[in-house]
């Protein structure tokens, strides 16, 4: 639900107190027109999509998010030295299944607290969710399908995130090297069908700023997590009761223009 492009029309307001931003999005990106269309795996963020759960050809769980309202509101306190900033999102709209053609819904709300003191700086926040498809019978309402990159897993359909993010920022002057940033972030999702298991990653690393160039060298672990673990399908979906937990080294480099 985060870095997530549509297509729609937004409205934004920004003071040195009060943020808020209003918006529509009439579907999500499209590179399949029409009704019955899937949404293709193609994509660079995630979206309801539709997953070929018995590797015969043919799809399952054919959902697509339409007419979705998201808005956000939230307050600063403080100054240039020390900031707070709380506030709330939410987020409704339809999902329309392909096979029925019924329209079901989808909703999400949150509340974000961020601290910047310094060079040390804290993210926050609590989010539940829900995702009522109108799947055929045979076809399960407690999973839906997402997709981008290239592929699809299963997700739970109605669950409740808990994020934390710390980080600090060190000035160096090693040649092009400007700053360090030491960061560490915890998530974990609860899914809130009893019969499924949780899902929890962590993420500590460094960020090494050089001009341009931003270096990412970090450790991610992760627990039912499809990105870490073997449990691709089903990670974020039923998960596995006997999940180990999984370790990878990342190094991303980006080149800013």
């Amino acid at each position: 639900m985060e870095d997530d492009h549509d297509m729609g029309v937004k409205f934004t307001h920004t003071d040195k107190k009060w943020n808020y931003s209003l918006a529509f999005f009439k579907n999500a990106e499209e590179l399949r027109f029409g009704n019955n269309s899937d949404v293709s795996n193609s994509r660079y963020s995630y979206d309801v999509a539709s997953i070929d759960l018995n590797g015969d050809g043919i799809l399952d769980l054919r959902n697509k998010e339409v007419n979705q309202v998201n808005g956000k509101l939230s307050y600063s306190i403080g100054n240039d030295s020390i900031n707070h900033k709380i506030g709330t999102s939410g987020q409704f709209g339809g999902l329309y299944n392909l096979d029925t053609q019924n329209m079901g819904s989808h909703y999400a709300a949150a509340l974000h607290y961020e601290l910047k003191y310094k060079r040390f700086g804290v993210k926050a926040q609590v989010s539940k969710y829900k995702k009522s498809s109108k799947n055929p019978n045979g076809q399960s309402n407690n999973l839906i399908a997402m997709a981008a990159y290239g592929g699809s897993y299963l997700v739970a359909a109605e669950g409740n995130t808990y994020t934390l993010g710390v980080q600090y920022t060190v000035p160096v002057k090693w040649g092009p090297v400007s700053s360090l940033q030491f960061y560490n972030d915890y998530g974990y999702l609860e899914k809130l069908n009893s019969d499924f298991n949780d899902t929890a990653m962590n993420v500590t690393g460094v960020l090494v700023t050089a001009g341009s160039v931003y270096t990412y060298f970090d450790i991610a672990a992760g627990k039912d997590q499809p990105w870490l673990g073997p449990n691709w399908t089903n990670g974020l979906g039923a998960g596995a009761p006997d999940a180990n937990w999984e370790v990878r080294f990342n190094m991303n480099i980006g080149y800013y223009f």
